[in-house]
C-alpha cells in the first residue's frame, strides 16, 4: 500500500533494493558476481528485474522459476522447474512467503551460500531458518534486501511534506 497512488514505480525499487543487498553480500564476502549462480523464485514484476539486473552485471548463472513457466523464460536466464532442487549459490526468494519449508531448507542442494530476496517471510518458521542457518547460509532479512518501495516511497512523501511546508511558509510571508 505504501505505493498507492505514487509515481514511483515501487516493484523496481525493491528490486534495486533487492540487487543492493546482493552486491553488499557480493563485496563483503569477497566474491565475484561472475563466478555465481543464484536462482531466483518468482518472476513477477520484482523478481523478473531482478533477474534482468543479475543477467545485466555479469552473473555466471541465473536459474529461474515460477508458477507460471512462461514468466521463467527471460533472455539470458535458465528456466528450472523445482527451484527446491537446484543448487546455487544465491538463492533469491522473490515469489510467495513461507516457501521455505524445514523440509527444503534441510534438503536444499549443497554449496547454498546466500539468500537474498523481496519475499515477505520466506521461511515458514523459526526452525527452517535456523536449519539454513546450521548450514551457513547467509540471509539478509527481506525487511532490509526489499526495503527499496518503502525507501522510495518515504522520499517521495518527505519531499511533499517539505513543499507543503514551504507553501505554508511563503503564505505566512
Amino acid at each position: 500500500l505504501a505505493g498507492r497512488d505514487s509515481k514511483v514505480d515501487t516493484n523496481v525499487a525493491t528490486a534495486s533494493s533487492v540487487i543492493g543487498s546482493i552486491l553488499g553480500v557480493i563485496k563483503a564476502y569477497n566474491e565475484d558476481i561472475s563466478h555465481l549462480t543464484f536462482t531466483v523464485q518468482g518472476c513477477g514484476k520484482v523478481g523478473r528485474n531482478v533477474t534482468m539486473e543479475l543477467v545485466r552485471l555479469g552473473a555466471k548463472t541465473v536459474q529461474t522459476c515460477d508458477l507460471y513457466p512462461e514468466l521463467a523464460k527471460i533472455e539470458g536466464c535458465t528456466p528450472v522447474e523445482d527451484w527446491k532442487n537446484t543448487a546455487c549459490d544465491f538463492l533469491v526468494p522473490c515469489a510467495n512467503s513461507l516457501a521455505i519449508t524445514e523440509d527444503v531448507a534441510a534438503s536444499f542442494p549443497e554449496g547454498v551460500k546466500y539468500c537474498v530476496g523481496a519475499a515477505n517471510s520466506p521461511f515458514e518458521n523459526a526452525k527452517a531458518r535456523s536449519i539454513f542457518d546450521g548450514r551457513g547460509v547467509i540471509h539478509v532479512p527481506e525487511s532490509i534486501s526489499s526495503a527499496g518501495a518503502i525507501l522510495a516511497d518515504s522520499v517521495e512523501v518527505s519531499c511533499v511534506v517539505a513543499f507543503a511546508v514551504i507553501n505554508c511558509l511563503l503564505v505566512v510571508v
